[in-house]
């Protein structure tokens, strides 16, 4: 086996004889006494075998390094950055340099911001571009309520589950996912809402609660599924169902996971009876259909359900899936068509194109049936079409989807679809 040091001095274009060196070293380059890549620029102090040996590195001094492929291992012996932790530095050409520590005390463990590291450790690191550290204990004896009261960013968080009697829950039950919002999360929220919710909401305060709640244990693995694939730039999108009886929406980018477009800054707390991850944001559990049309302002569409008496209907158990026209879809029909459907003459033919717009069920965009008929609350059926500009349904564009209520689903289209008999 030739040494890596000998093949240095020949040649500064790199070709390594072993397949499991070369992808690690095949991009060296040398300025005639330093070499660098992406790991950075350094010197070798020692022959190179087997895929091991040690280098002299410009930012950490001298490192152990272990080549396996295109991965790279280096034992830094002491980390400035963090105040002399020992430890391994993991990178590739696909990721950030990740710092994973040897000889942390038991109960404590190092995370980086919501991104995790190599699937085979349990130890996460601190991202050594940034050298943003977040400290918290790692209690995996203890209780999640424990965990939560040992970090001491989470004082809030526990006085709402003692206040809402869901405190000997999360202490007992499980085992449970909780992304934990820390005080300052808390603090973003109105001065008089917290004070009501802590006071007389108390019911509306446990579900807020059990919204950030799920079943199970979700780690960051679960929530990236294939880390690699975030790294080259795909997004993963789907659904949690929480203790509250409502959805978590999960964004994976390559900016972290994103929990209801919140960044998880913290992940895999171990617990006893689950996990926690913590979030820097309070997740308020999405209302009705109709609250999210009102909150979402189509107020032509809200007037219109009202005016055809669909809006008790419309909250009710569902699920249901809406088409909702924008205000300018309105907009462009035909005043005295409008005037007509608002008159007590007209407010049958109003009910029948509103239901036309109504599918029952929650339907997601990735679940819309394409070319088929699908049939809505008025009887009459609907075609799913994939055209140059997205989905459409009936021709007309499904400008932006999956905006999720407690009793269904909103798609909001472009234009307003009409059933066959009118």
């Amino acid at each position: 086996m030739k040494k890596l040091r000998s093949l240095l001095l020949c040649s500064a274009a790199l070709s390594l004889p072993l397949s499991t060196h070369a992808g690690a070293f095949s991009d060296l380059v040398s300025d005639g006494e330093n070499f660098s890549n992406w790991i950075g620029t350094f010197t070798f102090l020692s022959d190179f075998t087997d895929g091991q040996g040690f280098i002299n590195h410009a930012e950490h001094g001298a490192l152990f390094v272990v080549a396996t492929d295109e991965d790279v291992w280096l034992y830094d012996w002491n980390i400035a950055a963090i105040d002399g932790l020992s430890g391994w530095i993991f990178t590739n050409r696909f990721v950030y340099p990740y710092f994973f520590v040897q000889d942390l005390p038991a109960e404590w463990v190092i995370y980086v911001d919501g991104v995790p590291g190599p699937r085979e450790t349990s130890r996460i690191f601190v991202e050594l571009g940034t050298g943003n550290v977040v400290l918290l204990p790692k209690f995996t004896t203890r209780n999640l309520a424990e965990v939560a009261i040992a970090a001491g960013d989470f004082n809030t968080l526990v006085t709402a589950l003692t206040i809402t009697e869901l405190a000997g829950v999360v202490a007992e039950g499980g085992p449970f996912t909780v992304f934990a919002p820390t005080d300052a999360a808390f603090g973003l929220l109105d001065e008089a809402l917290l004070t009501a919710l802590t006071t007389t909401e108390t019911d509306t305060l446990a579900n807020i609660l059990l919204y950030h709640v799920v079943d199970g244990v979700v780690t960051s693995e679960d929530l990236l599924f294939d880390p690699m694939s975030i790294f080259r730039g795909q997004q993963l999108d789907f659904y949690l169902p929480t203790l509250a009886g409502t959805e978590l929406f999960v964004q994976t980018t390559p900016m972290g996971v994103l929990i209801n477009g919140t960044p998880v800054l913290a992940p895999d707390i171990r617990a006893a009876n689950g996990v926690i991850h913590v979030i820097g944001e309070v997740l308020l559990p999405p209302g009705t259909v109709v609250d999210l049309a009102i909150s979402n302002g189509f107020s032509t569409l809200v007037d219109l359900v009202v005016a055809a008496d669909l809006a008790g209907v419309l909250s009710g158990e569902g699920p249901f899936t809406v088409f909702a026209p924008t205000n300018e879809a309105f907009a462009a029909l035909d005043p005295e068509t409008v005037a007509f459907l608002l008159s007590e003459e007209g407010i049958p033919t109003l009910a029948n194109i509103l239901t036309y717009h109504v599918v029952p069920g929650k339907i997601f965009a990735s679940e819309v049936p394409v070319d088929v008929d699908v049939f809505t609350v008025n009887g009459a059926p609907v075609v799913f079409s994939s055209g140059d500009s997205g989905l459409q349904i009936n021709g007309v564009n499904i400008i932006a989807t999956n905006v999720l209520g407690s009793n269904g689903i909103i798609h909001v289209i472009d234009g307003v679809i009409l059933p066959p008999a009118e």
